[in-house]
């Protein structure tokens, strides 16, 4: 029997995240960004590799603290993510994104 060694995945940080941001918001934003004007480039293409996305919550009362993590499943699209989404609205509050670190 071969061992199948796990799909790698690529995360980023997402933070200053509104209270009413869900996790499907962040799976769509990503996998729809928004057009950008055309003196910053035009139209930015889908992060196609999006697989996920979880919003961290308060133990205590379950509401959203305010941060969360995007998975892909390419590098590329996770470094393209934190060049061209840095700033990006989610519904009402520019995103601020960096490399997630592990535990």
């Amino acid at each position: 029997m071969t061992d199948i060694p796990p799909e790698r995945e690529y995360s980023i940080f997402v933070g200053d995240l509104a209270p009413e941001v869900g996790e499907g918001d962040l799976v769509k934003l990503f996998l729809d960004p928004p057009t950008r004007g055309e003196a910053e480039g035009g139209p930015r293409k889908s992060f196609t590799s999006t697989r996920s996305a979880k919003i961290m919550l308060d133990p205590g009362g379950g509401g959203s603290r305010g941060y969360g993590f995007v998975r892909f499943g390419e590098e590329a699209d996770q470094l393209r993510a934190l060049a061209e989404m840095q700033g990006v609205y989610c519904l009402s509050r520019p995103m601020r994104l960096s490399h997630a670190t592990a535990k």
